[in-house]
């Protein structure tokens, strides 16, 4: 077992008095050192480690205490360690000399500048405040104002957030985006920190694991899942790592590369797509993934509630999502009423042989084909066509 101990120079003796002291310096002057018998080995927490250290930075103005004499690297991290005065996250450290200090790149931004001393932090894996992996959401309308730590001029919304992800100085959490004048601000704290200011000109983007506030339209919401079902082959974005529901939910929500409209969900893998049942069907088959999509009250394509409209000699071709034999015309409507797999807006009936096709497309997507045979059954709301 390493021990870490206090060893008092040729000269002076031992007190229990603050090292360092200027009224003591030349009679307790004593160094944190380590107990060379036995090696060493850190004090921290399980989980935890010193991350390599960032030469030529500093976290400057933010050091809580300064260890007095010629200490050297690992003894200036033992005395963060055994710190309680404070919480000591970080030092900054120059050949015999170091600063300790209660903040870290979670709460300050790194600087530049001193180029003898190097930064060093301590890291957690379960740092409740590190949202490194959680989803950007989108609240629109609004910033987060006096915490501007970086800027950047004449970017998009995706360069910002990628910019964040990778920024090193700091953890960075949000994002205020103007989008007229295509300027961004990344900061480091979020809603927990600052009241977001409405503003009808910025968007503000922020990392959250928390479903507690949706981001979502109001008279919107995530419908119940449909287990062992998915979107096969119309996702447009994996999320990577081990996300939960509610954050493959919250990273849809804040997409901005397209409109996100669904996800297939397992666990620890997230798929996000554009498409959902008002465009494409759902297929049942991987049983490990479950299909949630969100549906809104004043969906302009929804038409469930419109009545059906038959066009005689006609039909549509080329996009049959179900096909029934031998069944009436009404028993076709039924049916695609019914539907779950995809919003059913139009079938296409065979009068001969009594076979029908069910379908997700209409005349807004496809012109219909003129088929003596055939009979059209779409529904709508507009009455100006017929």
């Amino acid at each position: 077992m390493n021990i870490c101990v206090f060893a008092c120079k040729e000269g002076f003796i031992a007190s229990s008095e603050e090292y360092g002291d200027e009224k003591h310096t030349k009679k307790h002057m004593c160094l944190l050192t380590w107990d060379s018998s036995t090696g060493a080995v850190s004090t921290l927490e399980a989980g935890c480690r010193w991350a390599d250290g960032v030469p030529e930075y500093s976290i400057p103005e933010r050091n809580n205490k300064k260890i007095t004499g010629k200490v050297t690297e690992d003894q200036c991290k033992a005395a963060c360690e055994g710190e309680t005065d404070f919480t000591c996250r970080s030092i900054d450290y120059a050949e015999g000399l170091c600063y300790l200090s209660e903040d870290d790149t979670y709460t300050a931004k790194i600087t530049r500048g001193n180029v003898q001393f190097t930064y060093f932090e301590i890291v957690c894996e379960k740092d409740p405040r590190n949202k490194d992996e959680c989803p950007f959401v989108k609240i629109p309308g609004t910033y987060l104002p006096g915490r501007n730590l970086f800027f950047m001029k004449n970017v998009s919304p995706e360069d910002c957030i990628a910019r964040c992800k990778s920024e090193t100085t700091f953890h960075c959490r949000t994002i205020d985006y103007h989008r007229a004048n295509r300027n961004c601000n990344l900061a480091i704290a979020d809603r927990n920190d600052v009241v977001l200011t409405v503003h009808a000109g910025l968007d503000h983007y922020e990392r959250t694991c928390d479903r507690a506030v949706s981001t979502l339209e109001a008279g919107c919401r995530w419908a119940d899942g449909v287990p062992e079902y998915s979107i096969p082959e119309r996702n447009n974005k994996k999320i990577t790592g081990k996300v939960t529901e509610d954050q493959c939910k919250a990273a849809c929500e804040g997409e901005t590369d397209f409109t996100c409209r669904s996800i297939d969900y397992a666990e620890g893998l997230c798929y996000l797509s554009e498409d959902d049942t008002y465009t494409a069907k759902i297929t049942r088959g991987n049983v490990q993934f479950t299909y949630f999509e969100i549906v809104c009250e004043k969906d302009p394509r929804n038409k469930d509630e419109c009545p059906f409209v038959k066009i005689p000699g006609t039909y549509l071709p080329g996009r049959n999502l179900f096909f029934m034999k031998n069944v009436s015309p009404e028993d076709c409507i039924a049916r695609c009423k019914s539907e779950t797999t995809f919003h059913c807006r139009t079938i296409d009936y065979h009068r001969a042989n009594r076979n029908c096709n069910l379908a997700i497309a209409d005349r807004n997507d496809v012109v219909l084909t003129v088929h003596a045979g055939l009979d059209h059954y779409e529904r709508t709301c507009d009455r100006k066509i017929f």
